[in-house]
């Protein structure tokens, strides 16, 4: 005997069917936009810094793909142009990572691609290569500023590392530690011996690194500035003498210009005087 329906029951095999239909719906690939470039295409801007290494990806025919990857790679060409940093952020573990304890994405509860560079390493890195630039004043972009921008991203990197072992000291924070310096010869047994904690030892090192890159980019600024300055200097210099050769220049023209034209005047009678000779006076 069948069993009753309620008001609002659904055939569950029509309800079954309903929703497969709905999850093929969801599921089914967006459109992907293709697009094939060599290396006499006209690249639009989001895709210009990929130009000259087209043809090196393939020199013998156009190369196909879709326009997400092509940006991808374009964005990866614009950030390598001031050295490897995009490289240095490490891939993410998920909780295998050395640091995940310590990861405030994971402590969010965040769902992380694995084996993806760390997104918050990424992102420190850009933040202080911008934040850098800007205090300096340097144009990310400009190839007057490459040096200036390596520099920067060179500093940056050794940011990430320190904060790799600021996170390892967090754990392991004892500066001073006993370590096995040796093995005593007759009994076996270890022998301790004080010493720095490794981490603080490699901290040191790498901010005195970071300090001189900082240097290195200071004195470029005032060496800049040096120079500007002297140039500026020549420069002043450079019109106050043409100032003053020009008003030279004008009062000799002057003095040229109230000298008579004539010459000295000559006596009545004298040759070349249309006067002729004086004539006697006569008694009246």
């Amino acid at each position: 005997m069948q069993g009753a329906q309620y008001k609002g029951e659904q055939n569950p095999v029509d309800v079954a069917e309903r929703l497969s239909q709905k999850k093929l719906q969801t599921t089914s690939p967006t459109q992907v936009t293709m697009i094939t470039l060599d290396k006499d295409s006209e690249l639009p801007p989001a895709l210009e810094p990929l130009r000259g290494m087209i043809e090196k990806i393939n020199p013998d025919s156009p190369v196909t793909m879709p326009e997400k990857q092509w940006k991808k790679l374009a964005k990866w060409a614009k950030g390598s142009r001031t050295g490897g940093g995009r490289e240095i952020p490490m891939r993410c573990m998920g909780t295998m990572c050395e640091y995940h304890k310590q990861c405030p994405l994971m402590e969010a509860g965040l769902q992380l691609n694995a084996f993806q560079p760390c997104p918050l390493e990424e992102h420190l890195l850009e933040q202080w290569n911008e934040d850098m630039a800007a205090s300096i004043m340097v144009k990310p972009g400009e190839v007057a500023y490459a040096p200036d921008l390596r520099t920067i991203n060179h500093s940056s990197m050794l940011e990430i590392l320190v904060r790799r072992n600021s996170m390892e000291l967090a754990t392991d924070p004892a500066i001073i530690q006993n370590v096995v310096m040796g093995v005593d010869p007759r009994t076996g047994e270890p022998i301790y011996g004080k010493q720095v904690n490794q981490r603080v030892t490699e901290a040191q090192k790498l901010v005195s690194t970071e300090e001189k890159l900082h240097s290195s980019l200071l004195a470029t600024r005032k060496s800049k500035a040096a120079a500007g300055k002297k140039i500026q200097q020549e420069e002043e210099e450079y019109l106050a003498g043409a100032a003053e050769f020009a008003e030279a220049k004008e009062a000799e023209v002057v003095e040229n210009a109230n000298k008579p034209t004539g010459g000295d005047p000559q006596p009545a009678g004298a040759p070349g005087s249309s006067e002729g000779p004086a004539q006697p006076q006569q008694d009246s």
